[in-house]
């Protein structure tokens, strides 16, 4: 089992942005499993849409969980997979999201753990087509060729990248580089600002935070020593569900 409890590295000093607040956790309710490796179809067989924000889905054995934690109008949807009977539930914290499902549609959910990505959230209709998406990455450079900085495993063939620093900070911990990201989606590279959204095609990209260490300072409140730290966040939307 696996239980991941990540939270927000940095808090933006005032008059610097701050990154959307976005969120997933996938997990299965009933019995034990493995949440990276959930790829189900079924009906949605129940939903809830919290009109109020709130803190979230509680952290449990087992649970992918991307950015927990972020106050926020969550939204929870629970899917039976139509071969094995599995009940998998998902949570989702989307800013101007519409109910991303009704009662009794066939949707498809999936989650993952590649390489250097912490994790990802998928949800798509019984067509394939992507409704939301959200992933963290502890890197931006793939796996195979670290001189390339410019991956984080993304939906449908696209990527993101590095883009330029958008503000830095000094804290205890050491010096800390905040950027933009570059989506490319496979025909054309898009700016997304720190902590901004963009509408880009059929999509609504959310920009969840880009921090890095430019260096660090010993101090046993940090993980010096441990080399230089890096967290992505970022979310894609249908704009077919956006309010």
């Amino acid at each position: 089992m696996r239980h991941l409890l990540l939270l927000p590295l940095l808090v933006a000093c005032t008059g610097d942005p701050a990154p959307q607040a976005i969120g997933a956790a996938l997990l299965c309710p009933e019995e034990e499993c493995e949440p990276a490796q959930i790829d189900v179809v079924g009906p949605v067989v129940d939903l809830e849409v919290y009109d109020e924000p709130g803190d979230g889905p509680d952290v449990v054995d087992g649970a992918l969980t991307v950015m927990p934690g972020y106050h926020g109008a969550w939204q929870r949807l629970q899917v039976e997979d139509e071969e094995s009977g599995l009940l998998v539930e998902a949570w989702f914290l989307l800013p101007g999201a519409a109910p991303l499902a009704e009662l009794d549609e066939t949707v498809e959910l999936a989650g993952a753990s590649p390489e250097v990505m912490v994790g990802s959230v998928t949800l798509r209709d019984e067509d394939g087509a992507l409704r939301a998406w959200v992933g963290e990455a502890e890197s931006m450079r793939h796996p195979t060729d670290q001189d390339v900085a410019a991956w984080m495993e993304a939906p449908d063939g696209a990527s993101f990248a590095e883009g330029e620093v958008a503000w830095s900070s000094r804290s205890r911990c050491g010096e800390w580089e905040h950027r933009d990201l570059v989506f490319d989606d496979g025909d054309e590279a898009h700016d997304l600002e720190y902590g901004s959204t963009a509408e880009v095609g059929a999509l609504r990209l959310y920009h969840g935070g880009h921090t890095g260490t430019v260096d660090t300072t010993s101090s046993v409140t940090c993980d010096a020593g441990l080399g230089p730290a890096e967290t992505v966040r970022a979310a894609a939307l249908s704009a077919d569900f956006v309010q």
